[in-house]
């Protein structure tokens, strides 16, 4: 991995907290039972998510039950698990999968925030926020929290439409294996292996993963390895230090999305695509963390922390168009890295007799990236033609955080907390670049400090043990765009009073556990948003594009009977338009948002029993969804295909250490095939793969 081991040096006098704890999980539970479930002892912090601090939103957190023995394209595929939550599949391999959630978009929208034990997974190249997945190993994530909208105090930039917080093993005595095969000869195997502290001193947690796969048509194959460790110190019962590093490494090749009329009836299930031209790409990555906690005594604490992240991504991109003539051949190689450190102070304890939790942090995070795009040589596969783009920018942030829940009487609860995020960076262009939106070869920007103040507010009420009620209001933002420098445009760079987009959310909501086997809730939301930018193809600028509108009500349910069976399952309903938008081609004012579906439900039939036949039967719906004519720049809207899966699997557990899985995906879709554009003057869509009809054997061992 090049020098990237390197980075662990400067880590080691840096102290890191590892990401957050449980939120609450969309299962009513009371107050009373949370707060014995987690103690302040038990709390890793960047600086510190609470089951009570997530109590009063509608946020979901999996645990690692829930996000094991089943089969994901990405491992992105497990935040479906959450209501209203929905996933685009490009069956590009090494092209991440796009997240939505409320109507924004964790591609290149750049609307939601991704982590892994508090390290920002944001991508190369894409400073819009766009996050990759690829390097998570399902089998060592303890918990995931999907944050709907801007509601924790403890994020920021990207994190308008939510954040997905991934939080992996700390400790244990346990070891697993997990072994797949499947189509596509499809090979998956996976390990964790956590080894209790030696004398009561030292925990160690290892983990690493290979996975490959021939690919679903011609050129289509994937690798990608990923290797973890983690070792914690306890000094003393007060004092404890760990050291994390992680390394991730993915090549892939592709044959390319679907033009048009190659497939118009989806007739050609391995056409060939673009894949002759040379598609793919690769990836390196490595993380170091480290962070050290101090307990003052048994109601406060004190945690430093610091990260570092080297991060290389090169992707060959090539487009036919329906002919099967070539429009375009890039080369596209990145670089990131990424240093943050921060520090964080937590209270749980009583003020006039009632419980309070406290909150107060500080981090910081220095970010560098840079840019090169060489044409490539037509019919010539990956060989470089001219270079069009050479750019690297430098962002600085640094951030204050605080939040205060109180136990005003027994049955309700307040939460108050405000964070501020504080911007500045530099921009230079090199010499071999020609891309106008990039500002030319040669030149040098200095961005305008620019500031942004989130207040945050949450209510609980549970008047009774088995009733939760809960409301709250938070505000977020994003940062203008930081690639698109020509004139005129909404650029942190260049425009000194760029505006940054504000959102405010309104969350409203209910859990209830009215009896033993029967769970259910739900949670209402109003987010607007103001100050919106947008990028207008036609005249290559950002325009003022108004504001937008975001409503809908997400509800869940599950029942358990006869011992061993339980049905679940959630139906979300939301709308998305925008108020106003107007650019110099186009007025979109009450037009819908595209690609936001407004109906999305899930539905599983599960039977668990401790040894023999069990298994599972799950039916997924989204549909509503509209695609928006925006290069021809005119108002056309186009109903999306409408999408239904079936998924099974049949098991046998032996004992409490070894099970065998059967797994058949998407069920009655042997293609699944999924419109990726607008289609052309033939009326004819752009394909791609989505989840194809797949069968997969699994062993898994836990001992």
């Amino acid at each position: 991995m090049k020098n990237k081991y390197l980075l662990a040096v400067p880590l080691l006098f840096v102290l890191l907290p590892s990401g957050q704890a449980a939120a609450n999980n969309g299962e009513a539970k009371s107050q009373q039972s949370e707060r014995e479930e987690i103690g302040l002892e038990t709390i890793e912090v960047r600086a510190t998510v609470r089951r009570e601090e997530l109590q009063s939103t509608g946020a979901t957190v999996l645990e690692n039950s829930d996000i094991t023995d089943r089969v994901y394209v990405q491992p992105l595929d497990m935040a479906t698990q959450s209501p209203g939550v929905s996933i685009v599949q490009y069956g590009e391999n090494g092209i991440a999968p796009q997240l939505m959630m409320r109507g924004f978009s964790g591609a290149h929208g750049g609307g939601l925030a991704s982590t892994l034990d508090g390290i920002p997974l944001h991508d190369t190249g894409h400073s819009d926020g766009y996050f990759d997945t690829g390097l998570i190993n399902p089998l060592e994530i303890e918990s995931v929290e999907i944050i709907k909208g801007p509601a924790s105090v403890l994020y920021g930039n990207h994190a308008q439409g939510g954040v997905m917080a991934f939080q992996s093993y700390k400790s244990g005595d346990f070891n697993r294996l997990n072994v797949r095969y499947g189509e596509d000869n499809t090979v998956d195997t996976a390990a964790v292996i956590a080894q209790p502290a030696l004398n009561g001193k030292l925990d160690q947690v290892y983990a690493f993963q290979q996975f490959m796969t021939d690919g679903w048509r011609d050129k289509s194959d994937w690798t990608r390895q990923n290797a973890s460790g983690r070792w914690t110190y306890h000094f003393t019962d007060a004092f404890s230090a760990s050291l994390n590093l992680r390394g991730y490494r993915s090549e892939w090749n592709s044959g390319g999305y679907i033009p048009n009329t190659w497939n118009p009836e989806r007739a050609i299930a391995n056409g060939p695509g673009n894949g002759d031209s040379g598609n793919g790409g690769e990836r390196d990555r490595f993380d170091g963390r480290i962070w050290a906690n101090y307990m003052f005594n048994a109601n406060s604490q004190l945690t430093y922390y610091g990260f570092g992240t080297d991060l290389d991504n090169s992707r060959y991109d090539v487009r036919v168009n329906s002919q099967g003539a070539v429009t375009s051949a890039t080369e596209q190689a990145n670089h990131r890295q990424a240093f943050g450190q921060g520090l964080a102070y937590n209270f749980d304890g009583k003020l006039g007799g009632r419980g309070v939790t406290a909150t107060l942090g500080l981090d910081y995070l220095n970010e560098d990236e840079s840019q090169n795009i060489w044409n490539l040589v037509r019919g010539g596969g990956r060989a470089r033609a001219d270079q069009n783009t050479q750019y690297e920018f430098n962002l600085v942030t640094t951030s204050l955080f605080g939040q205060v829940e109180y136990q005003i009487l027994e049955p309700l609860k307040l939460r108050a907390g405000l964070r501020y995020d504080n911007f500045s960076g530099d921009m230079d262009t090199g010499p071999n670049n020609t891309a106008s939106r990039r500002g030319g070869p040669n030149a040098h920007y200095e961005a305008t400090t620019q500031d942004a103040f989130s207040p945050k507010a949450g209510i609980l009420y549970a008047p009774l043990n088995n009733l939760e009620l809960f409301a709250n209001y938070g505000r977020g933002f994003s940062l203008p765009s930081m690639s698109g420098i020509s004139a005129g445009s909404n650029s942190f760079f260049t425009k000194a009073d760029a505006e940054m987009r504000k959102i405010d959310q309104f969350e409203v909501g209910y859990r209830a556990n009215p009896i033993t086997w029967l769970e259910f809730g739900s949670t209402g939301y109003l987010i607007d948003t103001s100050n919106d930018w947008t990028y207008d193809p036609m005249t290559e600028v950002y325009n003022y594009a108004g504001e937008t509108r975001r409503t809908g009500i997400e509800n869940y349910a599950k029942v358990t009977f006869a011992g061993d069976w339980s049905v679940k399952g959630d139906y979300t309903y939301q709308e998305a338009e925008y108020r106003t938008y107007f650019s110099e081609t186009m007025d979109m004012s009450g037009r819908r948002l595209t690609n936001v579906p407004t109906h999305i439900a899930n539905a599983e039939l599960a039977y668990a029993p401790p040894v023999g036949l069990g298994g599972w039967l799950k039916l997924r719906y989204e549909g509503g969804a509209v695609l928006r004519d925006q290069p021809s720049g005119v108002n056309a809207q186009y109903d999306a295909q409408n999408k239904t899966t079936v998924d099974a699997q049949l098991s046998w557990r032996f004992n409490d250490r070894y099970k065998l899985m059967l797994d058949v995906t998407n069920i009655f879709d042997e293609e699944n095939y999924g419109n990726q554009g607008v289609p052309d003057e033939n009326g004819f869509f752009t394909y791609s793969m989505q989840r194809p009809r797949a069968i997969f054997l699994t062993l898994d061992m836990n001992w």
